[in-house]
């Protein structure tokens, strides 16, 4: 066997460069932002993130996508950006609204968007005025017609260990039409209740709740109806946590905690070997008008599959591709 390097570079291995602009440039900007720049070469993986200080030259010119990243992604920081760009989509961007340019919501002109909702629902709305209690509401009254509304949906990294699943079966169903305690959830559950309320939308659809898992014809109904309830979605979050691990203390062996307990509105953390790199900042007249940062974090492809594992998974494709609008909370950066 040939002994790697210690840097992990192959000079066999090819190198691939890739530039990453389209999904988030400004379009009313003449030219592209500068973005994020993904380069790999072997097991070397290197990511440079654009940002620039709030008030900035290069933030004001709308040149760089970036912001300086604040330590919570549960923090008020991070609430107020992400209500920002939830507002501004919804009321100024008319290709993501549900039908398009021209499409009319409730009202006639901007607004809220109004859809039929997914055959269940979490309703929000605090039970008995306890905000520690939700609820799955069944939204097709007896003559099928179909309660109106918004909902956020949320993609999410189910646990390896089926016994860790937190599900509606048939025996528990009737129960989570009464309650569901937020104390009893995944905490990614629990975070996803909190910006689903923070966005001031009522209902929240996750496929392990709003799905009976145990029956057969409930499950084949809804995964033929997924795209639509992703894509009808006023928001879908990802929560692309990063796996965590731990040492099995009996059996002495490294094990997955599982993904949807760790929640994704914790204090981010970046990878050991990210650093800042100050560059000047020089505006469409050729003029250097301050700076701003490259942030370069370096690792391998294992550590980026930790990390952003919800990606790895097939099923997970449309859930990125088919929602009109999408949050991502990564672990050290909000998209």
């Amino acid at each position: 066997h040939r002994i790697p390097k210690p840097t992990g570079l192959d000079p066999d291995a090819p190198v691939f460069l890739a530039l990453v602009l389209n999904a988030y440039r400004d379009r009313k900007l003449p030219e592209p932002q500068l973005a994020q720049l993904v380069l790999s070469c072997g097991e070397v993986f290197v990511m440079l993130y654009a940002v620039a200080e709030e008030g900035s030259r290069a933030a004001r010119d709308g040149a760089v996508a970036g912001r300086m990243p604040g330590d919570e992604a549960g923090g008020e920081e991070a609430f107020e950006t992400v209500g920002e760009w939830f507002k501004a989509c919804v009321m100024d961007h008319g290709s993501c609204r549900f039908g398009g340019e021209g499409s009319l919501v409730e009202g006639g002109g901007r607004g809220d968007e109004v859809v039929d909702l997914p055959h269940r629902v979490l309703d929000l709305e605090a039970v008995s005025g306890d905000e520690g209690v939700v609820r799955l509401v069944e939204t097709e009254s007896d003559i099928g017609v179909r309660r109106k509304g918004q909902y956020i949906a949320l993609s999410h990294r189910w646990p390896i260990d089926p016994k860790q699943h937190f599900m509606t079966t048939r025996p528990v169903l009737e129960q989570r039409k009464k309650l569901i305690r937020l104390e009893d959830m995944p905490a990614s559950y629990k975070d996803a209740v909190t910006v689903t309320r923070r966005l001031g939308v009522r209902y929240l659809w996750i496929d392990s709740l709003c799905i009976v898992q145990d029956d057969v014809g409930d499950w084949e109904r809804e995964a033929a109806l997924m795209g639509s309830i992703y894509h009808n979605s006023t928001l879908t979050i990802m929560a692309a946590t990063s796996i965590k691990k731990h040492k099995d203390e009996i059996e002495g062996s490294e094990q997955n905690v599982e993904h949807s307990s760790n929640g994704f509105l914790g204090k981010r953390h970046g990878s050991k070997q990210q650093v800042r790199v100050k560059l000047e900042y020089v505006d469409e007249q050729w003029n250097t008008t301050g700076d701003y940062w490259d942030v370069v974090d370096r690792g391998s492809l294992e550590l980026v599959d930790r990390n952003m594992e919800l990606f790895t998974r097939g099923w997970v494709m449309q859930e990125e591709m088919l929602p009109r609008r999408r949050i991502l909370y990564a672990p050290d950066h909000l998209i």
